[in-house]
């Protein structure tokens, strides 16, 4: 029997596109991928031999300044500074809630449990009524196990920055997802320049890829196109002034969250083409550049699938 094709991931971004270079210093890329494998090993051993961690304790009051319910995941954390983000009680039992899953404080016969931790947030923002809440919360708890689902337990000693990062920006992400679906706020995002067009992640990544494929028509037809991809940025290659070169533009950084590598063509691999590097951004960002669609090898592997030469990050604006 013929063996099995390995399903290429990252970390390594390939030189070249199709119209013009993109370069990636190997080292870079094998840096993140290393940071993200460690997570899984680190944890794995941590965790085997030992018994389920003692949940955390619940922190903080609510905002009318009563102790928060009992449960495993802390509850919202209220506050001026909640007062001043209105998603940050979402957010902060989210949050809550991943380290939990990740480090197996929670597991999946605790979901009831977490469903009602997440419709008490919700419920002390306003969001909603009573039966569109629940809706809401059981579908993103369901979510949760379904990213976190063969996912190795991670001590929480032992969780890399990448990772915490990756936990506080998903948690975020998915509060602002939250108070859309049940407020209806659908504010526009970043205002596209003329000539761009809005590409989804569904369309780059709804198929299975294997190496030597043939790439479904509807990504080789945005090959050379002017487009504009929301995601998450991780640093791949900075210049002497520390500003950034290229990076990995990802749909979300749910993976990080649980210590797993994206496919190959579940990234980017972006170049900027302006005269210097661009600052960091911590939160959703919108890319604006020309995309080359197709493999590129390097030492007979593939490297990567899309490649973005950028002309402009922003960050992306949210309701």
């Amino acid at each position: 029997m013929a063996p099995q094709r390995r399903v290429p991931t990252w970390p390594r971004v390939g030189p070249g596109s199709l119209r013009a270079p993109i370069r990636v210093k190997p080292s870079a890329m094998r840096r993140v991928a290393f940071a993200i494998a460690i997570v899984g090993l680190l944890g794995l051993a941590a965790w085997w031999g030992t018994r389920r961690p003692a949940p955390r304790a619940p922190k903080t009051m609510t905002r009318d300044g009563q102790a928060p319910s009992a449960g495993r995941t802390q509850t919202a954390t209220p506050g001026s500074s909640a007062e001043a983000a209105p998603t940050e009680v979402v957010a902060t039992t989210l949050q809550s809630m991943f380290l939990d899953v990740a480090t197996g404080v929670m597991a999946r016969e605790d979901e009831t449990a977490l469903v009602e931790q997440l419709r008490e947030a919700l419920a002390l923002e306003g969001w909603g009524d009573v039966r569109n809440r629940h809706a809401q919360a059981k579908a993103a708890v369901a979510e949760l196990f379904r990213r976190a689902e063969g996912a190795p337990i991670t001590d929480e000693d032992a969780m890399t920055a990448l990772q915490r990062r990756a936990i506080a920006e998903t948690a975020r992400a998915e509060a602002q997802k939250l108070k859309r679906a049940l407020t209806a706020s659908n504010a526009p995002t970043t205002p596209l320049p003329s000539g761009h067009q809005p590409v989804r992640w569904s369309t780059l990544t709804d198929f299975a890829f294997t190496p030597g494929m043939t790439l479904p028509s509807t990504v080789t037809s945005l090959d050379g196109a002017k487009v504009a991809v929301d995601g998450y940025m991780l640093v791949l290659e900075r210049d002497d002034d520390r500003r950034i070169r290229a990076f990995l533009l990802l749909e979300s950084l749910w993976g990080c969250c649980f210590a797993r590598t994206p496919a190959i063509h579940e990234g980017i691999a972006v170049r900027m083409t302006t005269p210097r590097g661009i600052t960091g951004h911590e939160g959703p960002i919108t890319v604006l550049g020309t995309l080359g669609v197709g493999e590129e090898r390097e030492e007979g592997e593939v490297t990567s699938v899309y490649r973005l030469q950028a002309a402009d990050v922003k960050p992306l604006s949210s309701p």
